[in-house]
């Protein structure tokens, strides 16, 4: 108000100026009043929009959260699963090379046993082969 100048009347300042001028700006007043309410409520506005964004948001998180950990509790009993039927079926390639390799022992047994035998016979053969040479060769001579 000190930018105004008021003139002095004998009474004291101008009434009707002091009057008028309280007026304009009761009324400029009044006017950046509506004008800051209508921006606040535009704000207030866009405040509930982005309310409402968050906690769609937050759902989806959540959603997605849900999902994962769904994810991740199949993905680890398939996992579970898979290193069970690995581990079943290395112990049975396991126990299948330990009956291979005893069948494997047992024929080499069996062959070493067949060529003591097939030795055997063989110099049974050249016994009876030789006494039989001798005796057709005494019948011979005789």
């Amino acid at each position: 108000m000190q930018e105004y100048g008021f003139r002095r009347s004998w009474v004291g300042y101008d009434r009707v100026r002091v009057d008028a001028l309280l007026e304009k700006e009761n009324a400029d007043f009044r006017q950046k009043l509506k004008e800051l309410r209508t921006v606040m409520a535009g704000e207030v506005h866009q405040l509930e929009l982005l309310r409402v964004e968050i906690k769609k948001l937050k759902d989806d998180v959540e959603t997605y959260q849900s999902l994962e950990n769904e994810i991740s509790s199949l993905i680890m009993g398939f996992y579970m699963k898979a290193s069970e039927k690995v581990y079943q079926a290395v112990k049975e390639a396991e126990q299948k090379e330990r009956k291979a390799a005893e069948k494997v022992l047992n024929r080499k047994s069996e062959m070493v046993t067949l060529k003591t035998v097939i030795e055997s016979i063989k110099e049974e053969v050249g016994q009876v082969t030789n006494r039989y040479r001798f005796e057709i060769e005494k019948i011979g001579e005789g």
